[in-house]
């Protein structure tokens, strides 16, 4: 942009745009549908983890806990580098954190939990403190508005599926090791959808680039 010359730029948009955005939101999705993962059927884990209700209502907590320590770092990064990078950086974290939440369907291993959302919790800094960047940098003026709003969309989304999901395959049963199949199968169906949205990513990262060098 040369506005002391008197030239007047015009940002390019590309349907690329698009694409990224869609990325933007299923981040988004699978991240916020950790924020109740365990907390919306909170008796059965208590009782599964024989731990107070206090530590389960935690595992939603550290999502507060994380952006009001991380969120000043995090919006420095995110300046520093580009969105790409950004992206690939909340997904690889949402993706770790189900890894690790992948082996806590042992009762005495709720500690893999709380650390599987912390780094969930981390990951959502980055989504937070992103759609209003992305829209005005991918996007023409006219866009912004709706770009943005379809970017916080995917986390409102993410958390209304996150409060559905869980009671359906975590279920209040007599036999505990029912339960422990139950959150496995949850952490897995999670851990599934994050990585295969963490490869679309990278992919997409990577066409783009050849792409770009064609």
């Amino acid at each position: 942009m040369d506005r002391e010359n008197g030239d007047k730029s015009e940002i390019q948009v590309y349907t690329y745009r698009w694409i990224i955005l869609c990325l933007f939101c299923l981040c988004n999705v699978i991240n916020f549908m950790q924020f109740l993962q365990f907390t919306i059927v909170g008796n059965v884990i208590q009782r599964y983890y024989n731990v107070e209700l206090a530590l389960v209502d935690a595992t939603g907590l550290i999502f507060f806990v994380t952006f009001l320590l991380f969120f000043l770092p995090i919006s420095y990064l995110i300046e520093k580098f580009n969105l790409k990078v950004t992206l690939i950086t909340s997904a690889s974290l949402t993706a770790a954190g189900n890894l690790v939440k992948l082996f806590c369907n042992e009762p005495d291993r709720f500690y893999l939990v709380l650390i599987g959302q912390a780094l969930c919790g981390t990951a959502q800094v980055y989504l937070l403190s992103t759609p209003s960047k992305l829209a005005s940098l991918w996007f023409g003026a006219e866009e912004v508005s709706t770009a943005c709003a379809i970017g916080v969309l995917g986390a409102q989304l993410g958390a209304a599926l996150g409060a559905v999901f869980p009671p359906f395959l975590v279920k209040s049963n007599e036999n505990i090791s029912e339960i422990g199949e139950g959150i496995r199968l949850m952490a897995l169906y999670y851990f599934i959808v994050s990585a295969v949205v963490l490869v679309l990513i990278v992919f997409c990262k990577y066409k783009h680039v050849l792409v770009g060098k064609a």
